[in-house]
Order: structure tokens, then sequence, then C-alpha cells
């Protein structure tokens, strides 16, 4: 009879003994930032280091989204992220192509801006932004304004 009671509480003591289930880490991505501002901002930085900044012509997309990332040997980027292109005259005056870029925005500032050829990790990392971080075009957006605040890491 006592064996029989012992087996009967048996799994309840070791379920007792388990770690609980890890629950998502949460990922403060900063304030968000408008479609608008987000664009403005990209728009001011770039044409900053441009030799002829009323030549440039941009493309953007895509809406902002909320985007976490961690190379190898660095620190984590946490932010608001798009991809968009941009097109401009050289010294030489002729139009070099549009080229595509990455930008992350956090707390009102580019804390990233990466030519997306150039991401050796990520070498596509607008199609995961796309499909990892729910990135959609622009338009399909029902709002300008991107959901801030606390998400689970992806």
């Amino acid at each position: 009879m006592k064996q029989a009671k012992l087996m009967l509480f048996a799994p309840l003591l070791i379920g007792a003994s388990l770690p609980a289930p890890k629950t998502p880490d949460v990922i403060d991505y900063g304030a968000p930032i408008s479609y608008e501002d987000g664009v403005q901002l990209g728009e001011e930085l770039v044409k900053s280091g441009l030799l002829d900044p009323d030549t440039a012509k941009f493309k953007w997309p895509y809406v902002f989204v909320p985007f976490t990332e961690r190379l190898p040997l660095s620190k984590r980027t946490t932010g608001f992220a798009t991809c968009f292109s941009y097109n401009a005259k050289n010294a030489y005056g002729g139009y070099v192509g549009y080229e595509q870029y990455r930008i992350v925005i956090r707390d009102g500032k580019v804390i990233d801006l990466q030519k997306v050829s150039d991401l050796r990790f990520v070498p596509d990392i607008c199609k995961e932004l796309i499909e990892k971080f729910g990135m959609m075009p622009e338009a399909a957006g029902a709002d300008s304004t991107v959901v801030g605040g606390e998400a689970p890491i992806h």
C-alpha cells in the first residue's frame, strides 16, 4: 500500500523539482518612430555625406520594424529597422545607380546604417527583415507609426 501511494505521488515530486519553462527575454527597442520621421532622419544622414546632396533620389518601400541583432564579437544592436535605396550623382556628375541600405534607429537617432552588400554575416538582411521581423511595404501598413516598446526576442 505504501509503495502504491509512493508511485502515485512520485510524478508530482519529480515535476515539482523541474525548473519552470524559460519565458522569452523582453527587449526594449527604444521609443517608437513614425515612418515619416525615420525617412527624414535617414535622408538627412545620407545627404550629409554626399558631394551634391540635392541630386539624391530615395526609395523607402518598407515600414520600420522592431529589430535586434548580435553579431560575433560585437554588442547587440536594437532599435527599429528598414531597408531603403538611394541614388546620387558622383564627382563626375553621373548617377551611380540605386544601392540598398539597412538603417536602424533607436530613440530618434540613427545607430546603424549599412550598405546591404557590405553585410558579411547577413548578406540578404532585407529578406530577413521581411521574413523574420515582419517588415512589409509601407503602403500596406495600417498607420505610419511603428509599434514600439517591449517585444520578445526573435
